[in-house]
């Protein structure tokens, strides 16, 4: 008779026990498990390509700011931002003397470390310093720290 009074009532949906709920929640706990160290990976393997991307850039630039200035690097960032002469002095327009330039329109900001998202270029850490130059070289590398390390182990300084 019970089965009859359901039929009769359309509109009266049976409710799930608590066993069920208790096995649909450990079944999505144990997906949980699985998937979030696999998102934080791709976040991480991210920040590593992102990471040498910015550095070819950077060195890229570097490399043609010398090719036309008879071998010569940069000595600061303003060389690579703007406008520059044969002797490498900048101006933010171009004219009959600053020809050569800009090689980059802005400097990237540094996507790893402790120094995320800072873009001054210098020869040594500092407020602002994302990435440390040895201008007389043409060298450029990450402003990191000792230990930040990629997911294989190689310090980020050494990329």
């Amino acid at each position: 008779m019970d089965r009859q009074r359901m039929k009769a009532r359309p509109g009266r949906a049976r409710a799930f026990s608590l066993l069920e709920v208790v096995i649909v929640v450990a079944i999505v706990a144990m997906l949980a498990a699985i998937a979030i160290p696999r998102f934080g990976a791709g976040t991480r393997h991210s920040e590593e390509s992102a990471l040498k991307k910015d550095l070819d850039i950077l060195r890229t630039a570097m490399e043609h700011y010398a090719v036309e200035h008879l071998g010569s690097y940069a000595t600061n960032e303003a060389q690579l931002l703007q406008y520059s002469d044969t002797d490498g002095n900048t101006s933010t327009k171009p004219d009959t003397l600053h020809i050569y330039g800009p090689y980059i329109h802005s400097i990237p900001s540094l996507p790893v470390g402790q120094h995320k998202g800072r873009t001054a270029v210098g020869v040594a850490d500092g407020p602002g310093i994302g990435w440390i130059a040895d201008w007389p070289n043409g060298e450029i590398r990450a402003n990191t720290l000792s230990g930040e390390n990629d997911q294989n182990g190689r310090a980020f300084s050494d990329y």
